[in-house]
Order: C-alpha cells, then structure tokens, then sequence
C-alpha cells in the first residue's frame, strides 16, 4: 500500500463515510484494513511521542499543580525519563497492533446481538477505518481528545451501511451504552476526589 493510496483513503473517510462504507463490500480479508492501520499508527505514534517529548515539563507541572491543589498537599509525582517515554510509545504501538483484532472481535459480537449481517473481516474494517480521526488527529494536544466524536459518528456510520442496521438502531446501540459508561467514571472521579480531599484530615 503507497503513501498515495493511503492519503487517498483517509480523505475519502474523512470527507465521504457513507459512500466509503458503502463501496467496502469490495474489499476482501483483513489485509489491507491492518495494512493501512500499521502505517498510519505508526506515523501517530511517531508524531504523539514528538509532543510528549516537547511538552514534557509542561505536563509534569500541570499535572503536579491539579495534584496538589485536590489534595490540599505538594505530593511529588513520578516523572519518566525520554528513554522511558520511548519503550512506552513502542509497546504501546506493538500492543495497539495485537489489540486492533481483539477490539474487532468484541466489537463484532455487539454487532452481532443487534443483528449484524456480516463476517468478522468486515467488522475489522468498520473498526479500523472508523478510528481514522484518531489515528489522523488524536496526537495534537486539546484537538485530539475530541477526535473520538467524529470516530463515533463514522462506526455509526459504517455500522449502517456495512453490516445494514436501521440509523436508530446504530445510534442507540453505542450511544446508550457510552452514555452509562461516562456516568460511571464521573462517579468514580467524584468519589476519588472526595477521599483525595479527605487524606490531609485522616493523615
């Protein structure tokens, strides 16, 4: 697959998902989609530990000052090393490799609870190619968190036309479930802060 190819491709999910999903019936097997998803994580990993590397300090203190401020206490925080940040970003991107057919998988059987119609090759495909804006944009500080909107938008998207589920359907069944989830972890954050503001009492 050829740079050209691939820059191809991520404008034609990017500007065209309905249309992009609709012509996936054409491709075959896993190859490509994984193909596609080693060089362009590569490439976001590679840019993302540029940044880290840049904004190193800057993360360091932010990060110390919120810790601080919760906890009523100067805690010192561990702060890794260019070299650790480095192992990290390769096994973080050997593990995004493995954990790309195991996503796919989990995602396939969901898929398959609300009626799905097609194999696991083309739940890999959905479940790459719908992350491209994270892949693409996830590495620019305050821009990339944001980027998991528009992956959403294209796994609905292609949920629709790859595996022919109603646009209802698509929407509830990751909406709803996102939904719970972000209500659970702001639960969990309001109980750590809670005892993180309790430690300088009981210590």
């Amino acid at each position: 697959m050829s740079w050209s190819q691939i820059l191809s491709k991520i404008k034609f999910i990017m500007l065209e998902p309905a249309q992009f999903f609709s012509q996936l019936k054409k491709e075959t097997g896993v190859k490509s989609a994984f193909l596609y998803f080693l060089v362009v994580s590569l490439c976001s990993a590679v840019l993302g530990l540029a940044v880290t590397l840049l904004f190193k300090n800057y993360s360091y203190n932010l990060m110390y000052n919120l810790v601080s401020k919760i906890t009523g206490s100067a805690i010192p925080l561990p702060q890794q090393t260019t070299n650790e940040l480095l192992v990290w970003s390769i096994v973080g991107y050997g593990l995004g490799l493995g954990l790309s057919f195991i996503f796919a998988g989990m995602l396939h059987g969901w898929i398959l609870l609300f009626g799905g119609k097609e194999k696991y090759a083309k739940t890999y495909q959905l479940s790459i190619y719908s992350s491209t804006p994270a892949l693409v944009l996830g590495w620019i500080p305050f821009i990339g968190f944001f980027t998991w909107i528009y992956d959403l938008v294209l796994l609905i998207i292609g949920t629709q036309k790859v595996h022919k589920i109603s646009a209802l359907k698509s929407i509830l069944m990751y909406v709803i479930p996102i939904i719970f989830f972000i209500i659970v972890i702001v639960g969990i954050l309001f109980l750590l802060f809670f005892i993180a503001q309790q430690l300088p009492v009981l210590m």
